[in-house]
């Protein structure tokens, strides 16, 4: 249509074709119509690059963002999850024999997204915003060096907290079977004496009564609901050992219940000091985590508004 347009107005402008005239006709029209298509084609391709430009930023810019948005997230997830960790090993160091404190864990998984995303993309990304200098470079790295440390220590926190799960169950069922031993014997001792089978002297009566009055005191405290580790040896295994220790440790019985009250106390101090260790152990994943989280911040690049 434009050519046929284009050739009728020459005809009009030059009159009827005449002899002299057909030549022009002939030379012109074309050249025109040539013209305009290279200058269409031209606009075309200008306005395609031009969309193309525009979208390829614009793409750049959402990547970015999301990356700083994921970067924040981290940040913020990661803070909040110190705090957790810091009131965990505080418990665990004021209350070592509590199993019941558990670690509050935050569930996230920004940290899994930020590594997946395509890091040859986001470089591209960040040359076409702010061309890729040293310094450019260097931002970059250690973006990705926090994020792959914390990456690492949410990995560790959370075998940690299966370890020490596992841990409190092995420890408690150890204590328990040596209280468990040191209360079979003593009331084994405690039976005899009923069925008059211990020698009938001022020692065995004194440690018998004792015993006694101990086990009885003992099983009251159980019947009024489940027993603590610390609760078992403040209310039995130490006032036992104390009793033979002071009055009847020559007594061939007494000495095998001071060795059981020895292993269950030596094992008693055992689950303390790891509940120690484990706090220790927390405070430092604390403390590098608000480490990382301090460099990671102003590292962040700041959000692209859309255009």
């Amino acid at each position: 249509m434009l050519l046929s347009f284009i050739v009728h107005q020459t005809n009009e402008f030059y009159g009827p074709a005449s002899p002299e005239t057909s030549w022009v006709k002939t030379i012109v029209g074309p050249t025109i119509a040539g013209v305009i298509t290279l200058l269409v084609f031209f606009l075309g391709l200008y306005f395609a690059k031009r969309r193309e430009r525009i979208n390829t930023r614009k793409e750049n810019n959402n990547l970015l963002n999301y990356h700083s948005l994921l970067a924040k997230n981290i940040v913020s997830t990661f803070n909040d999850q110190a705090g957790h960790i810091n009131t965990f090993a505080l418990e665990k160091r004021a209350h070592p024999f509590n199993f019941g404190n558990k670690l509050q864990l935050k569930v996230n998984r920004d940290v899994d997204r930020i590594q997946e995303l395509d890091q040859s993309k986001l470089l591209k990304a960040f040359d076409k915003r702010n061309k890729l200098d040293e310094q450019t470079l260097e931002k970059f790295r250690k973006i990705y060096s926090c994020t792959d440390f914390l990456f690492a220590i949410r990995n560790q926190i959370n075998e940690n907290t299966k370890v020490d799960h596992q841990m409190q169950i092995e420890l408690t069922n150890e204590f328990a079977v040596l209280a468990k031993d040191v209360e079979v014997k003593v009331a084994s001792v405690v039976n005899k004496g009923r069925n008059n089978n211990l020698p009938n002297t001022d020692a065995y009566n004194g440690m018998w009564n004792g015993l006694n009055t101990l086990l009885a005191e003992f099983y009251t405290a159980m019947s009024n609901g489940t027993i603590s580790i610390d609760g078992n040896m403040t209310a039995f295994i130490n006032p036992v050992r104390t009793l033979l220790l002071n009055s009847f440790s020559e007594l061939p019985e007494a000495e095998e219940i001071l060795i059981g009250c020895k292993k269950t106390g030596d094992k008693h101090k055992a689950i303390e000091q790891y509940q120690f260790g484990a706090s220790d152990e927390m405070q430092r994943i604390k403390t590098s985590i608000t480490n990382t989280t301090e460099m990671l911040a102003p590292l962040i690049p700041e959000f692209i508004p859309s255009k």
